[in-house]
């Protein structure tokens, strides 16, 4: 089964993801929980950028944000961690949703590359010339 971008839904440990690379990224992740250096890994956590409101009597849902992996490391520091092919539109207003939102938590992406390997993407390019406005 695939999506739009050719993600294939995939079965690991009894847990269907919604590509390869996610279910390849939690048994890295598992790896890590059985050696210690993980506490805890929460699938699928969900996070409310705006809240539900009525407009002219007409109910409209919150817009939530539901990453791949919220990890807490041994240390007590805490990740929210998703795995993406490409980085949609959709996806990139959510993630600066997220971040303005909930500034204290580490947000970070990653992208499987050809070899098997994952590798953290920049949310965003940097400017030349620092912070000018």
């Amino acid at each position: 089964m695939s999506n739009l971008y050719n993600a294939k839904k995939t079965l690991m440990d009894g847990i269907w993801f919604a590509s390869k690379a996610e279910a390849y990224f939690y048994l890295l992740l598992k790896q890590e929980k059985e050696e210690g250096k993980i506490l805890d890994i929460e699938l699928q956590p969900k996070y409310t950028l705006q809240e539900g409101y009525y407009h002219k009597g007409v109910k409209i849902i919150a817009i939530t944000y539901k990453a791949d992996f919220k990890v807490t490391y041994a240390d007590g520091s805490v990740v929210v961690i998703d795995v993406k092919g490409k980085k949609t539109e959709a996806f990139m207003i959510k993630a600066k949703l997220f971040m303005n939102l909930y500034p204290d938590i580490d947000f970070r992406l990653y992208k499987r590359l050809r070899s098997g390997r994952f590798e953290e993407i920049p949310l965003y390019k940097k400017r030349k010339g620092g912070n000018k406005k």
